[in-house]
């Protein structure tokens, strides 16, 4: 398996995640958009059977809210800044 990986390019907006990149607890926040990833099972908030919660995962979870790119890489900037980011990020 690949490593954990998110590599950003700020120039081009773009950003690719190779292996499984886990997201810790946490919460940030960027204007209206919140992620949340709760510390335990919570009423509403259902989480894997096996507990593990993906960057994919919260990615998709934000559906068809018209983030722009730009927006979802300063969200895993945020994610990684709060130290919630288990992958290594490279920012070009």
């Amino acid at each position: 398996e690949p490593e954990a990986t998110v590599i950003i390019n700020e120039r081009e907006k773009t950003y690719a995640i190779t292996g499984k990149v886990r997201v810790l607890p946490c919460r940030v926040q960027k204007g209206r958009i919140v992620i949340e990833v709760p510390g335990r099972a919570e009423a509403g908030k259902p989480r894997p059977a096996d507990g593990v919660v993906l960057l994919n995962d919260v990615l998709d979870s934000l559906g068809p809210t018209q983030e722009t790119a730009a927006d979802v890489i300063d969200l895993i900037k945020l994610l990684h800044n709060a130290g919630a980011l288990k992958a290594r990020l490279i920012v070009r």
